[in-house]
């Protein structure tokens, strides 16, 4: 609701986690400079040269320069300038596989830390498009954060919004945060008469 009313007053509001901030802050950092459009280094994407990464080299990546951390990779491309990565992008399989099998998942995008690449984003879900095409894949989806952006980047390239869930939750357990997804109830679970509130509250 907060975030609304700011948006109704051209106020970008956002969110950033205590364990963001604790553990991953120079990632934060970069997410807001960029935000702010203070990066001290400026490139245009047309003097980049892309191609398909290693997934190892991407995770590493990912892992530096995106406040979330990495996930799994199906296949990564990555934007080079002067033969350094300066941006990556990674497609996954969608969790539901039993119905979404031909369905490719745009999972994570980023850029180096400090490094404005114009056009960067555009050039490089090209080619993760061509890749789903080439594969035989039906569409691609992805997810934004509404408490850290307001997904302008995926209409840039084309998206359209199908969907807004409402807030979500999380699990703390001292001072640790453990998203739902990964403490769904498991299959062993699923036969004891106990919501996953009930479950993780014991824990």
């Amino acid at each position: 609701n907060k975030s609304k009313h700011c948006k109704e007053k051209n106020i970008r509001l956002i969110h950033i986690f205590e364990d963001e901030w604790r553990d991953r802050k120079i990632q934060v950092k970069n997410f807001l400079k960029s935000i702010l459009n203070v990066n001290n280094q400026k490139i245009n994407a047309r003097d980049c040269l892309i191609s398909e990464i290693d997934k190892e080299l991407a995770k590493s990546f990912i892992e530096i320069n995106h406040i979330q951390s990495a996930h799994s990779i199906l296949v990564a491309f990555g934007l080079f300038y002067q033969n350094e990565l300066v941006g990556v992008i990674t497609g996954d399989l969608h969790h539901r596989q039993n119905t979404q099998a031909d369905v490719l998942v745009l999972s994570r995008l980023c850029f180096k830390e400090g490094c404005n690449v114009r056009g960067g984003s555009s050039k490089l879900f090209k080619l993760l498009y061509n890749y789903a095409k080439d594969n035989k894949y039906s569409k691609i989806v992805s997810w934004s954060d509404n408490r850290i952006s307001e997904g302008r980047v995926y209409e840039k390239m084309g998206f359209k919004l199908d969907l807004e869930y409402p807030p979500d939750y999380s699990y703390i357990k001292g001072s640790q945060r453990f998203s739902k997804q990964s403490l769904k109830k498991t299959e062993d679970e699923k036969l004891i008469n106990k919501t996953e509130r009930e479950l993780r509250k014991e824990q």
